[in-house]
């Protein structure tokens, strides 16, 4: 792999993966007028065994070392759940959905570090992992016409924890595991068909708590990434709407607002080294938005259609530590299009522009400091793009 296109290598990554897995799940479905019902149960089986062997070219051979280590690892994961869920149909204007699940994970490995020239181990663990939860939620709906309906629902989540990342160089950190993420969440809504059906307008807003935000972070003393845990609160209201007030004309869109923060007291981030509450969420845009608008007329060649669409987004991080060289700025990009299709729908004719300002779109980055000046690699996606294309269907 090489970062600066001159032909020397940054490092050399030999990785050998075998993974295998089997997943089942089976559900009941019923009910009548007073009340519906799903129950279920869910097994997953995982192995995954990977042989990996990377070197550093010099520039950084002083600071990691050269090489690693030959990491054989292997890990079984298994989980399994029951669930189930019922609503209530109280009255035509009333329902009330409870529902649960239980969940069991259990992950084991063996992991070694093996010298990549004689293949003796170095040194050979066992790390596991286990843990059970148990997940509801309760949702009341009310509709008060046929048209609009209201909503307010609690919710807990489970993500399972687990043990730290593969390739790693000591036993300390082979041993190293994270803590399950749960979530507690809060929300209201409106579902709701207006005018004639010509506007459609959905709201809804939403508070949610997590403990143990599982985070990825580099490990400057290592190199390598790791699961690490927070506690974090985000709340946000999204809106979205489609209004038709004719059959040659629709305009849709949709805004999103999210607050992001990390509770006061938790841990400090190790590749910055302040603590989390100092720092923005990785990839929470304050305020995204979507504004699309078309316009149709028939002709005799066919239905014609134009139109456009922008799409904003606010500045947010692209990783834990709020790294200045990977951090996006807000951006607005424009895409536009006509087409033209047959009166029997069998071929379409499409000509559009995709970022026809040609904005840097910035899609993902590695940065392993936060401090201004501190390099990092930027990875962006097209520039400005115009294409015609032609469909058929037989």
């Amino acid at each position: 792999m090489t970062a600066d296109l001159d032909g020397p290598g940054i490092v050399d990554l030999y990785q050998e993966l075998d993974q295998w897995q089997f997943t089942q799940e089976v559900q009941l479905v019923g009910g009548n007028e007073q009340a519906d019902y799903v129950l279920g149960a869910y097994y997953f089986r995982e192995n995954v065994q990977q042989l990996a062997n990377n070197r550093f070219n010099q520039i950084f051979a002083g600071i990691i070392g050269q090489p690693f280590g030959l990491n054989d690892d292997e890990q079984d994961t298994t989980s399994w759940a029951v669930f189930g869920e019922t609503t209530f149909h109280l009255n035509e204007q009333w329902s009330f959905t409870i529902g649960g699940r239980y969940t069991s994970d259990e992950k084991t490995a063996n992991r070694r570090l093996l010298d990549p020239n004689t293949l003796a181990p170095i040194w050979d663990v066992d790390p596991s992992f286990d843990d059970t939860n148990f997940s509801w939620r309760a949702v009341a709906q009310y509709r008060p016409n046929d048209n609009v309906m209201l909503y307010g629902s609690y919710s807990t989540g489970y993500k399972a924890g687990g043990l730290a990342g593969t390739r790693p160089i000591t036993p300390n950190v082979a041993f190293n595991t994270y803590e399950p993420e749960e979530l507690s969440s809060w929300e209201v809504g409106l579902r709701s068909d207006l005018f004639d059906n010509t506007l459609r307008f959905n709201a809804t807003y939403f508070y949610a708590i997590y403990d143990a935000l599982q985070l990825s972070v580099l490990e400057p003393a290592t190199f390598q990434f790791g699961v690490i845990n927070a506690d974090a609160i985000v709340h946000g209201l999204e809106l979205e709407g489609v209004w038709r007030p004719t059959d040659q004309f629709q305009l849709s869109g949709n805004l999103g607002t999210t607050n992001f923060r990390y509770d006061e007291g938790s841990r400090i981030d190790p590749a910055v080294g302040v603590p989390f509450d100092t720092l923005d969420g990785k990839q929470f845009p304050d305020l995204a938005a979507r504004l699309n608008a078309v316009f149709y007329q028939p002709t005799e060649l066919g239905e014609f259609a134009f139109g456009g669409s922008a799409t904003y987004s606010s500045a947010f991080a692209r990783n834990v530590g709020n790294s200045p060289a990977i951090f996006s700025d807000e951006v607005t990009t424009l895409d536009v299009f006509a087409q033209l299709t047959s009166p029997d729908g069998r071929w379409r004719l499409k000509l559009e522009g995709k970022n026809i300002t040609d904005e840097d779109i910035f899609l993902a980055g590695n940065a392993p400091g936060a401090a201004p000046g501190s390099w990092g690699s930027r990875y962006y996606t097209y520039g400005a793009i115009w294409s015609a294309s032609l469909r058929l269907e037989f």
